[in-house]
């Protein structure tokens, strides 16, 4: 699907072929639902099969859901896989939704400075990633350097979440000014 050509003639409901003539797809769904093919086949050994891709729009992102149904049976075999596969595309695409990275204001970590001042930090903004129950996504946290004192809502980092190649960056901000140290603890430290 990630061939543009390939993505365009399996999306292809019906064709005209030289020879051949008007062509129909096998796959009747193709066109609804969000379905945009892939392939269905059959033999008395596999059943039913029907290789498929789906879209929608989640969160304001494409969502591309690509599975397969293997060994069905039935009057029409190929049927009863497109069937489940419509089955299988409903309930996938019930699983998928827009959940927050974090939300603003939460708490995601403190400073901690040797002279025993601390910070709450917390997301200033509260954007999405799309997922599903059970999703790992790699997440990382940037220090920005700070010099000290930090007032409140100083921008000390960020937070980001990479799904699989979607970038998402939280700016992180201090919820309260942390001081610097005092005259007295830098008059005693080596």
């Amino acid at each position: 699907m990630a061939i543009p050509t390939f993505r365009q003639v399996v999306a292809m409901p019906q064709v005209t072929l030289p020879l051949a003539g008007l062509v129909y797809n096998l796959d009747y769904d193709v066109g609804h639902d969000g379905l945009v093919g892939i392939k269905t086949g059959s033999d008395a050994m596999a059943g039913g099969c029907f290789l498929f891709a789906a879209q929608r729009t989640i969160g304001g992102r494409n969502v591309t859901l690509i599975g397969a149904v293997l060994g069905q049976q039935g009057m029409s075999s190929n049927s009863a896989a497109v069937d489940e596969a419509d089955v299988l595309v409903t309930a996938g695409f019930a699983s998928i939704r827009p959940t927050p990275v974090a939300p603003a204001g939460h708490l995601v970590g403190r400073i901690v400075t040797p002279w025993g001042s601390t910070a709450p930090v917390a997301a200033s903004t509260s954007p999405n990633i799309i997922g599903w129950p059970g999703l790992s996504v790699p997440v990382s946290v940037s220090l920005d350097s700070m010099p000290l004192p930090l007032p409140n809502g100083a921008r000390v980092g960020v937070l980001r979440v990479d799904e699989s190649g979607h970038v998402t960056v939280v700016v992180l901000r201090t919820e309260r000014p942390l001081p610097g140290p005092s005259a007295l603890w830098r008059l005693t430290r080596p």
